[in-house]
This record gives structure tokens, C-alpha cells and sequence, in this order.
């Protein structure tokens, strides 16, 4: 069984920060640190780390998509 969660690029903390923040690297990747700055990045690391210890837990593959805004 395989499961994909929606997660969120504000969990990088680029998007919703009080001043403009440049990415320590390009393109980010999985061990881009997160740092969020709202309750809403915050509740999708929450929901990533819920399904991790999901998977740990059953064995099920669980995929989080960290998806981006588009403007």
C-alpha cells in the first residue's frame, strides 16, 4: 500500500518570512532544513511526521509532497 500526503513549500520558511529570504541552495531537496513561519507550515511538518511514524509503525510507504505555489 502506498499513500501520498500533501504537504507544503511554506514549510521551508521562504515564503510567509517577515523579510525577503533567499535559499541557501537551489533546487531544494528533502534535507533542506524546514523552519516554518506560520501555523500552517507548522501543521504540515506536524502531518509529515504523523505519517513517518505511520510508516515506521505499518510498513505502508508514505509519500509527502511538498507542493509549491503557483501565481
Amino acid at each position: 500500500r502506498k499513500v501520498v500526503v500533501a504537504s507544503s513549500e511554506t514549510t521551508y520558511g521562504l515564503v510567509f518570512a517577515n523579510e525577503p529570504r533567499d535559499p541557501k541552495y537551489f533546487p531544494l531537496d528533502e534535507e533542506y532544513d524546514v523552519d516554518p513561519m506560520d501555523s500552517y507550515a507548522l501543521s504540515k511538518i506536524v502531518n509529515e511526521k504523523t505519517a513517518r511514524a505511520f510508516a515506521q509503525r505499518n510498513g505502508t510507504d508514505i509519500y509527502a509532497l511538498r507542493i509549491g505555489n503557483v501565481i
